[in-house]
């Protein structure tokens, strides 16, 4: 459910975008209606103030006006959300008695301060990412940072959460690296494996529909689906619908684990110097 309304920013922006063609589209029609672009080539500002009527050039600016403002509201909307649903997604995993409406309520009363924390650990990786070699060393050491703001930080400076991060990464930063670098990849190892499975069971399929058909006289239902001209486009639907719909819940649940293997090994590692 909380993966499903992560994707409303992206439907905001698609509405947006279609909502601002239609009305490109409307007005073009209405200025080509007008006329007068010949005798003014190349001066389209002069034919806009001394040809066009004053109230469609009004309308014009009133769109664009209007059109930067919802921009700037969805963007704003776009990054509470998903500061909420970052925290919401924690403690939707972190307790099995919650469910994900209590979470975002949970995670609205935090929500100023982390903030603050994505501020920073965004500043420090982003100008760092600069230089590859550190920009993947601090990625690593933050990548906890909602995990330890979510269950460890009820105060404390944002500086705090990241800090912690780090010394949950600290003497194992290559197999974090190794981990989280395997689950990057992970999309495209399936777009690569989904095809070829496809195409290594054609044969099996092809050689039953041959007997098939040549004991009954008749072909097994899609048997030549591959030659139609949707296959392949329902196939693209098919895969973009199971990412969009289990890699984000997949990607938390395995950053949630290795968050807790991490907890485990600094605690024993605790007790062991004791």
């Amino acid at each position: 459910m909380l993966n499903c309304v992560s994707y409303l920013p992206h439907a905001m922006h698609i509405a947006l975008l279609l909502a601002a063609c239609v009305a490109l589209s409307i007005i073009s029609d209405a200025l080509r209606s007008i006329g007068g672009t010949s005798e003014y080539s190349g001066l389209f500002f002069v034919w806009l103030l001394y040809v066009v009527p004053k109230w469609i050039v009004a309308l014009l600016a009133a769109a664009a006006v209007i059109c930067l403002i919802l921009w700037f509201l969805v963007q704003v909307f776009g990054l509470a959300l998903y500061l909420l649903l970052e925290l919401a997604y924690v403690y939707v995993l972190a307790d099995d008695q919650i469910g994900p409406w209590d979470a975002v309520k949970k995670a609205r009363k935090r929500l100023r301060g982390f903030f603050w924390v994505e501020l920073y650990r965004s500043f420090i990786v982003s100008n760092a990412g600069m230089f590859l070699i550190p920009g993947a060393v601090f990625w690593v050491w933050y990548q906890f940072t909602p995990f330890v703001f979510a269950l460890q930080r009820e105060e404390g400076t944002p500086l705090s959460s990241l800090w912690e991060s780090r010394e949950l990464v600290r003497g194992l930063w290559g197999k974090v690296f190794g981990q989280l670098i395997s689950m990057q990849f992970l999309p495209l190892t399936i777009v690569f494996t989904l095809p070829w499975l496809i195409f290594a069971g054609l044969p099996f399929y092809w050689i039953f529909g041959t007997f098939l058909f040549s004991f009954t006289g008749h072909y097994p239902y899609g048997m030549f689906g591959i030659y139609g001209p949707h296959f392949w486009e329902m196939l693209c639907f098919c895969f973009l619908a199971v990412f969009l719909g289990f890699y984000l819940p997949f990607q938390k649940v395995v950053l949630y684990t290795l968050y807790c293997k991490l907890k485990e090994v600094k605690t024993f590692q605790g007790t062991q110097s004791t």
